[in-house]
């Protein structure tokens, strides 16, 4: 049950995303995790309702997609997949800020059935943040943030569910692998 969400976005000392690189902050994996400032999310967020009508609420305020929508900010149409196997190679990123999030090799086959993707683990512990609900929060549910944007991107119900992220929430780049070419 969704109650009264409080953006984590443009809430700490952040900056824009062409700032001096003596202010980067390195993820495990090589990518920059400093937060960008609300300026910078907001202004990223002004095309998000062009392409995906969910991604803007979601993101920003903290809503979920609709059971079965399954399409990306960047128009990739996940519904009907039956499996892994239907699914083409790639990664998932974050619609605002870009950072690399969960990857198609993680997805679990519990994707095929859920109303949202499904993923096991994020590319990078570093790259996603892990959120308490707050004790006076109907919602008990644990929230997922990006780490560079710090927008909502889903839940994470414990090792054996995993995380179950919005796709209006994420872009899908498909890695073209030599066997497909």
């Amino acid at each position: 049950a969704e109650g009264l969400y409080r953006p984590k976005w443009g809430t700490e000392t952040s900056r824009h995303a062409g700032e001096a690189a003596s202010k980067l902050k390195l993820s495990s994996l090589g990518y920059d995790i400093a937060p960008l400032e609300k300026e910078c999310i907001l202004a990223e967020a002004d095309s998000l309702s062009n392409n995906n009508e969910f991604s803007r609420g979601v993101l920003l305020k903290g809503k979920t997609d609709p059971p079965n929508t399954k399409r990306t900010f960047n128009g990739y149409d996940f519904r009907g997949s039956a499996g892994q196997a239907d699914i083409p190679s790639g990664i998932f990123t974050c619609a605002l800020g870009g950072l690399p999030l969960f990857a198609t090799a993680d997805l679990v086959p519990t994707t095929a059935s859920s109303g949202w993707l499904s993923f096991a683990r994020p590319i990078a512990n570093d790259h996603v943040e892990l959120l308490e609900p707050e004790k006076d929060s109907k919602d008990r549910r644990i929230e997922v943030v990006c780490a560079r944007s710090k927008c909502h991107i889903g839940h994470y119900f414990g090792p054996g569910e995993g995380y179950c992220i919005n796709a209006s929430a994420l872009n899908f780049i498909p890695i073209c692998l030599d066997s497909e070419l």
